[in-house]
């Protein structure tokens, strides 16, 4: 089985393309793992900026609900809301 070790994301765009099924299928595994690397920090980041969990929520295309409940610090005490 062919594997796609490449991390740039721009190539791994290319390789869902190939007409290799299971090379393609390994290029999707690779840029989902990417995008959970990048997604977190941002979360927090908009968070800490004073974005909302419904604006962010919106942004990435998902509930207010899941969004929090992934990325939601319990440390935090602003954070234990969704309403947040």
């Amino acid at each position: 089985m062919a594997k796609a070790k490449d991390t740039d994301p721009g190539v791994l765009v290319q390789l869902v393309e190939d007409t290799d099924p299971t090379l393609a299928l390994s290029a999707v595994g690779s840029l989902h793992r990417w995008l959970d690397e990048v997604e977190g920090p941002l979360v927090r980041r908009a968070r800490h900026e004073g974005h909302s969990w419904h604006g962010i929520a919106i942004a990435l295309g998902r509930t207010k609900q899941g969004v929090w409940e992934r990325y939601r610090n319990p440390a935090d005490s602003s954070d234990n809301s969704v309403n947040g």
